[in-house]
């Protein structure tokens, strides 16, 4: 195991080590946690909002490494599986949220329409940002084959 991997999950033990202090996690069980407040701050709220900038930042970070390594190999080799693979990549994880709507008791409405959309954007995106940063290739090592 490579040890950059360690560091990070020490890490990630650490830093939910300290959010648990910081919310209090170990306080009375007839308390509602999500109506806590952190620094002034609801907890969903600085939940909300750290999700987001996670998110963001990864994106960008992402955007960055993508930029500079730009694996084209396999997209160029390969456009229609390529995009097919992107497709499904964003229509999958995406559709889960119909499921969740109705599995949850609410009609599916515009509002349904508009997440599944934003959440196949996202999966699409990231699906072409890890192939443009090498990272699929690292996983999949590209080789031509004759079926292509």
């Amino acid at each position: 195991m490579d040890i950059s991997l360690l560091y990070i999950a020490l890490g990630g033990l650490i830093v939910g080590g300290i959010i648990s202090l910081i919310f209090n996690v170990y306080s009375k069980s007839t308390a509602n946690l999500l109506s806590k407040n952190v620094f002034g701050i609801t907890v969903s709220a600085l939940v909300f909002n750290t999700i987001i900038f996670c998110t963001g930042l990864g994106f960008a970070l992402l955007s960055g490494y993508s930029a500079l390594i730009r694996d084209l190999a396999y997209p160029v080799y390969s456009p229609l599986r390529f995009t097919i693979e992107t497709l499904l990549m964003g229509v999958l994880p995406a559709s889960i949220i119909y499921l969740m709507t109705v599995f949850r008791g609410y009609t599916i409405t515009h509002y349904t329409n508009v997440e599944f959309i934003v959440l196949f954007i996202k999966f699409a995106l990231l699906h072409i940002l890890l192939q443009f940063s090498g990272f699929y290739t690292e996983l999949f090592p590209f080789k031509k084959s004759s079926t292509q």
